[in-house]
């Protein structure tokens, strides 16, 4: 259990997300534990959520490989009948482009994996060596499939 950030007392998880919130990532902060009935100081250097240390700036959409990336609406969800997926919004020159893929295109699965945030996309491709296969579903229904090297 975390009891202190940065020597501050935390008492709920409220609490916890507002020391922490007041950081950025790359930042080294010392977390106090409380397990097995003792106390434990750990220095940690906090992440963004891609698991990296840069700074993220929100609603902008994420690009990488040369396509801009965004949540898909619940909306377009139950029309195409999917549960999940991340809309490539722009495309420019990258591997996305070379592949063939084309803007609009959801994708729903990376390497077999089901993908629900721009997050898990970052995460799945930054950490496959080799190939990425890319399932997914453009806005007027058709599915497509895709293949490039990393």
């Amino acid at each position: 259990m975390i009891v202190k950030i940065n020597d501050i007392e935390v008492n709920s998880s409220s609490e916890l997300q507002e020391q922490i919130s007041k950081f950025h990532p790359n930042t080294k902060v010392k977390i106090s534990i409380f397990r097995d009935g003792r106390s434990k100081d750990i220095d940690i250097t906090l992440k963004n959520m891609y698991g990296d240390t840069g700074i993220v700036k929100s609603n902008e959409g994420f690009t990488i490989m040369g396509a801009k990336l965004n949540e898909v609406s619940g909306t377009e969800k139950t029309r195409l009948g999917i549960s999940n997926g991340v809309k490539i919004v722009e495309l420019s020159t990258g591997k996305f482009m070379k592949a063939g893929v084309e803007e609009g295109f959801i994708i729903t699965r990376i390497n077999n994996r089901p993908v629900s945030s721009i997050s898990e996309v970052q995460s799945i491709i930054n950490n496959t060596k080799g190939g990425v296969y890319l399932e997914g579903i453009y806005p007027n229904g058709v599915i497509a499939y895709y293949a490039f090297g990393v």
